[in-house]
């Protein structure tokens, strides 16, 4: 099991993983579900230009976006945030990640959410937070079991650190 980054390259397994995971799932936004191929290969673009260190402003931050691979199949997506404003600070963090409908209950969460750690570190990006919903006990039980300490509560988030 490994991480790939986004890549300009990136083709139609891709864009069928994303049309897999739904627009607003978990706390995941996936901003190309139920667009066309062409719009995909647009938001390709715009997702690698997110990835520079030097992308963005006050309101926008970087963003790098990784795929996770298992035997040649493409299981889940995440991305890592390099830094927070304030809007993130206090609902979000540096983490998001999903994995295909088809593909849970099967460990990947837990892989992805240990590989974006260590590439957060690859990053420099600490201190690394991350926020679940409430309600979502899976991804709950995924963060504490990769290290993550409860640093605050609000009514529908938890949100951890490392």
């Amino acid at each position: 099991m490994y991480l790939k980054k986004l890549s300009l390259t990136d083709d139609i397994r891709h864009f069928h993983l994303l049309q897999a995971i739904g627009k607003s799932e978990n706390g995941f936004k996936n901003e190309v579900k139920n667009d066309t191929y062409a719009q995909f290969q647009q938001w390709l673009n715009k997702a690698e230009e997110e990835s520079h260190t030097n992308f963005g402003n006050e309101k926008v931050v970087p963003q790098t976006t990784y795929w996770l691979w298992d035997e040649g199949q493409l299981v889940g997506i995440g991305r890592i945030r390099h830094r927070l404003n304030d809007k993130f600070a206090k609902s979000g963090g540096n983490l998001a990640y999903a994995i295909a409908k088809d593909k849970r209950g099967r460990g990947y969460g837990n892989h992805l959410l240990d590989l974006l750690l260590r590439q957060c570190k690859v990053l420099n990006v600490n201190p690394i937070q991350c926020s679940v919903q409430r309600k979502n006990v899976v991804s709950n039980k995924i963060v504490l079991k990769n290290g993550g300490h409860l640093y605050l509560q609000t009514n529908t988030e938890n949100i951890y650190r490392w």
